[in-house]
């Protein structure tokens, strides 16, 4: 009987495709890294750029005077959700004070799910919503860098 030798060059394709796999899962995670630091940064630099129409800033904006940032450069503000008190409430929309006294613009849609936090069955409107009430939202930022909310959950007890 002839004994059966391993054939080395399967053993070197395996090898070589299993690096050419972990090599592509290295890269989508970086891309995918890229991806949300990018859109982070882009919601920040709409914020920012919107800040005086928005919250009727300086007539000049921040551009100019980085000084007298309301918050340092480098810090990124969150994009897809906040939390905080609702300080004013507009027709379809209202600001939220959220952490480091930022305000952000959260607008309210037809779809946008708002939930109490005691009765989470029960559904609220825009005009349930008080001032003073604390408020959790998640959503997406759009083009003026305003909160586009998808969920809002009240938090009443706090």
């Amino acid at each position: 009987m002839e004994e059966i030798k391993p054939i080395k060059q399967n053993d070197a394709a395996i090898k070589v495709i299993k690096i050419i796999l972990v090599f592509i899962i290295l890269i989508s995670v970086f891309g995918l890294g890229v991806f949300i630091g990018e859109t982070k940064a882009r919601f920040a630099f709409r914020w920012f750029e919107n800040y005086p129409k928005n919250f009727a800033g300086p007539k000049g904006g921040f551009v100019n005077d980085w000084q007298k940032l309301p918050f340092l450069p480098g810090d990124i503000i969150e994009a897809h959700g906040t939390f905080g008190k609702i300080i004013k409430i507009n027709g379809t929309d209202f600001v939220i004070e959220g952490k480091d006294k930022i305000e952000r613009i959260i607008k309210v849609k037809e779809n946008t799910v708002i939930r109490s936090f005691r009765n989470m069955n029960s559904s609220l409107k825009l005009i349930d919503l008080k001032v003073g009430d604390y408020a959790m939202i998640i959503g997406s930022a759009n083009e003026e860098g305003q909160i586009e909310a998808q969920f809002i959950r009240i938090l009443n007890s706090l």
